[in-house]
């Protein structure tokens, strides 16, 4: 068992001219960043399943919100280079807040 199991190792990586700086040639890379990172699969089960698992679909929308206000908060500050990023993955939540819901009122 590899406890390596990112995506981002196979990523193919050019050097810019003017800056010398690795430029991401695969859109998918930054979308598994957002989606599904390989840092959170460690251990045979992805991080979100667990805690969604653990807590009730309330618990989970409360979750989701507080995750939407962290990364809309964080965006531009936390890392500048990284505000699409931090944006995306407050899209995630939010779509996984409202998927929820929508269940429930099923």
């Amino acid at each position: 068992m590899s406890w390596n199991n990112s995506k981002s190792s196979n990523k193919q990586e050019v050097k810019s001219d003017a800056s010398n700086k690795p430029m991401d040639m695969e859109k998918d890379v930054q979308e598994d960043m957002v989606n599904h990172p390989a840092h959170y699969k460690v251990g045979g089960i992805e991080t979100l399943d667990f805690i969604r698992a653990k807590l009730n679909s309330d618990g989970y929308v409360g979750y989701c919100v507080g995750n939407v206000l962290k990364y809309l908060s964080r965006a531009g500050h936390k890392d500048k280079k990284k505000v699409q990023e931090d944006l995306k993955k407050a899209e995630f939540y939010l779509k996984e807040a409202i998927l929820i819901g929508e269940k429930d009122e099923k």
